[in-house]
C-alpha cells in the first residue's frame, strides 16, 4: 500500500547523567522492553511547541527534511520501533506516540517526569507508569537543525500551490492516467508493483479521501521543495491541511498530504 502521507493513501546542559542526543533506559509494555539508546528533539518555529523522539540507537540518516513530519521519518527508519514525547510546558502532563514491531498508539496524561525545555534542546527523566506501558529513561536530545528556508510563498502558494490544487483535483477524479502523472517517481514505481486489483482499489481510495475545494494559504520554499498550508474539504467535512511538493525537473510534484478536520 502507497504511503497516504502523500498518502492520502500513498500514510541544554542537562542533570540526566547522559550525552547530549544519547538517552539510557527502557519501555516496558505487554509485548515486551524496548530498550532506549538515543534521543534527538524538534522545536516548531511558529508555536514553540517542543517534541522528543526516543529511539534505540543513533539514526543513520538524522535529518530527513523532505519529510512534513521529520522526528516520525526518522523513526519509521529506526530498526525496533520508537517512542515520541510531547511535553505540555508547565506541569508533568504529556503525550506519548508509541511504534514499536509495526503496531502503535497513543494518549496523553500526568506522568511522573521532570523535562526541561532549553534554547538548544530538551532533557530530562521519567519514571514510572507511562499510558500503556512503564517507562524508566533519562536523556539529552539536542534539536534538529531548523530547516533552511529560501522564501516565504504568498496566498494561493505560487507554482507549488497551484501544482498542489491541479494535482489533489486529478486525484479526486479517480482518473486513472491523471493520477499516475501526478506521482513521484519513487510512488511510481511502488504503485507499478502492484496487482491490478490492488491498483484499482488504491486508485479508488485515493480518490475517495482526496481534499476537494482546496485553497491554499501560503507556504514556505526550501531548496528543492516546498511546504504549503491549505483549507479544503474532506469527507464533506472542513479541514486544514500541509503537504510537501518536491521539484522534479521543471514540475512540482506532491510527496505528503496530511489534513485534519476542523
Amino acid at each position: 500500500m502507497l504511503k497516504f502521507v502523500w498518502a492520502i493513501v500513498l500514510t541544554l546542559a542537562s542533570s540526566s547523567g547522559v550525552r547530549a542526543g544519547q538517552a539510557s533506559g527502557s519501555y516496558r509494555e505487554s509485548r515486551g522492553e524496548f530498550r532506549i539508546g538515543y534521543a534527538i528533539a524538534e522545536r516548531d518555529p511558529g508555536s514553540g511547541a517542543v517534541r522528543i523522539l526516543l529511539l534505540g540507537e543513533a539514526p543513520q540518516t538524522p535529518g530527513r527534511d523532505r519529510h512534513l513530519d521529520r522526528l516520525e521519518a526518522i523513526g519509521e527508519e529506526a530498526k525496533g520501533g520508537y517512542l515520541i514525547l510531547e511535553p505540555v510546558p508547565q506541569g508533568d502532563y504529556f503525550n506519548i506516540t508509541v511504534r514499536i514491531e509495526n503496531l502503535g498508539y497513543g494518549g496523553g496524561g500526568q506522568y511522573p517526569s521532570e523535562i526541561e525545555i532549553g534554547e538548544e534542546g530538551a532533557s530530562g527523566k521519567i519514571e514510572g507508569d507511562v499510558f500503556n506501558g512503564e517507562m524508566n529513561v533519562s536523556f539529552d536530545a539536542e534539536y534538529l537543525p531548523a530547516r533552511k528556508k529560501l522564501a516565504d510563498l504568498p496566498s494561493g502558494g505560487g507554482e507549488p500551490g497551484a501544482a498542489l490544487v491541479e494535482q489533489l483535483k486529478a486525484v479526486a477524479s479517480g482518473e486513472r492516467a491523471a493520477i499516475l502523472r501526478s506521482l513521484p517517481p519513487e510512488h511510481l514505481e511502488e504503485f507499478e508493483s502492484m496487482s491490478a486489483d490492488e491498483q484499482e482499489e488504491t486508485l479508488a481510495m485515493l480518490a475517495d479521501f482526496a481534499p476537494t475545494n482546496v485553497e491554499v494559504r501560503g507556504g514556505v520554499l526550501y531548496d528543492g521543495y516546498a511546504i504549503v498550508e491549505f483549507d479544503a474539504d474532506e469527507s464533506g467535512s472542513p479541514a486544514k491541511g500541509r503537504a510537501l511538493l518536491v521539484r522534479d525537473g521543471e514540475q512540482w510534484r506532491i510527496q505528503e498530504v496530511s489534513t485534519t478536520l476542523e
